[in-house]
């Protein structure tokens, strides 16, 4: 049996303006157990409509999106779902290469689909049709695997980290040694696909790799002229799936535990990987001068050649991570001290903190537990995104669900860890 018990009076009200949107709790008994929703009204076509929510925060967010959306004159944002939100950032994303806004990309497409007669799944067609019969062919100098590979290798060893190049190089060369007697352009992709698939001990993920590294010399060949310029026999090759492994993250207690007994010169880098979003290597370049100003105005800014991604950003300085840098603050140097600088030394440091502190070490935690619990508190994804520096599609790849799995408690008690 099904027995509603009714509330009159607005649990709370969202206030934009002149505009009020109330939320009422409901509660349903059922079997003799009461059920708890959250009632909004909605106005906005004109007819009342009652979205009901099982959470209290969505219900608010939600209101939140009605308030705004009539405030603002566009009655119609509010309806849109996460799905369609994620979709259209992901649509930006995408185009981002092509140069092109969205509206632009979706002309073009919708003008080449006219001209195919709508015919969409002939357009990738027609393209390489053209690119095959309508570029000119230019002769090239053929390259033998090994010596391309070695040239190749010697372009890249100073523009990238010491353990990006070792890998490259150890591919490259397990590449060059398996086709020595050929040059480059000889090689097939069905020899280079039966190569990686009699590699057995090879997971998902260093099969994906090997074929990268190997298209990415044909990339570079192609520039140099040492083949054709539609050669590239890796590209052309599925990849395997790869299943991406849990997130995982510190507790509140964990990470306490490890600020409290790890060495006073690594706390201030360590606040930075737990609390600001930044990863590992960037915590490693930031300076105390970047911190102190940061600590004046609440955003410490992070230089483009001190990023992974090339870009410059901001990132927020949270009054638990305020409270351990102004304690252990210095006037100069870098945060992280000079002998543990380094990718080898960076390297040992997860090792050597669980050494020290006793708590067991989880790949890349520190960030992960920012971008989980931040997300938890602050309900804004977009706030993730920009203190973190990724994109959107590994936002939700890394934190969108783990989050979902944490409680606002814990996530408030993560960002409460004061010295």
């Amino acid at each position: 049996m099904l027995r509603k018990i009714k509330r009159n009076k607005p649990l709370f009200t969202i206030k934009r303006g002149s505009i009020q949107v109330p939320g009422y709790e409901r509660h349903q008994v059922k079997n003799g157990i009461v059920y708890t929703s959250y009632s909004i009204p909605d106005y906005i076509d004109g007819k009342r409509k009652l979205r009901t929510f099982a959470d209290l925060a969505e219900a608010k967010t939600k209101a939140t999106e009605i308030a705004e959306a009539i405030q603002q004159g566009q009655p119609e944002l509010h309806r849109w779902q996460d799905g369609l939100r994620i979709e259209i950032r992901r649509s930006l994303e995408t185009i981002v290469p092509t140069g092109l806004n969205l509206l632009p990309a979706c002309t073009l497409l919708n003008q080449a689909v006219a001209i195919l007669d709508g015919k969409t799944d002939k357009l990738l067609a027609a393209c390489q049709f053209f690119v095959t019969h309508g570029a000119e062919s230019v002769p090239f100098t053929a390259k033998n695997t090994k010596t391309a590979a070695a040239e190749f290798l010697a372009t890249k060893k100073p523009s990238i980290s010491i353990r990006r190049f070792n890998a490259l190089e150890s591919y490259l060369n397990r590449f060059a040694d398996t086709f020595k007697g050929k040059s480059l352009h000889e090689v097939t992709a069905v020899e280079v696909q039966d190569f990686a698939n009699k590699s057995p001990h090879w997971a998902p993920k260093t099969h994906n790799e090997f074929l990268g590294c190997v298209a990415l010399l044909y990339k570079e060949a192609q520039f140099r002229n040492w083949v054709d310029k539609k050669c590239n026999p890796a590209q052309t090759i599925k990849r395997k799936k790869v299943i991406q492994g849990p997130v995982e993250i510190f507790t509140p207690e964990e990470a306490a535990t490890i600020l409290r007994n790890i060495d006073t010169e690594l706390i201030p880098a360590l606040v930075l990987w737990h609390f600001s979003g930044l990863r590992k290597e960037e915590a490693s370049r930031v300076t105390w001068s970047q911190v102190n100003e940061g600590l004046q105005s609440g955003w410490i800014h992070i230089e483009a050649s001190q990023t992974k991604t090339g870009r410059e950003r901001s990132i927020p300085v949270l009054p638990n991570a305020k409270a351990w840098l102004e304690k252990f603050k210095q006037d100069s140097g870098s945060v992280l001290p000079s002998r543990w600088q380094g990718r080898r030394k960076l390297d040992e440091l997860p090792s050597y903190v669980s050494r020290k502190t006793g708590v067991v070490w989880r790949a890349n935690a520190p960030r992960h537990s920012f971008g989980s619990y931040y997300f938890k508190l602050c309900k804004d994804s977009g706030k993730v995104v920009m203190a973190m520096g990724n994109s959107i599609t590994e936002f939700e790849r890394h934190y969108w669900c783990k989050s979902r799995t944490l409680t606002d408690d814990v996530a408030k008690a993560y960002f409460d860890i004061f010295p």
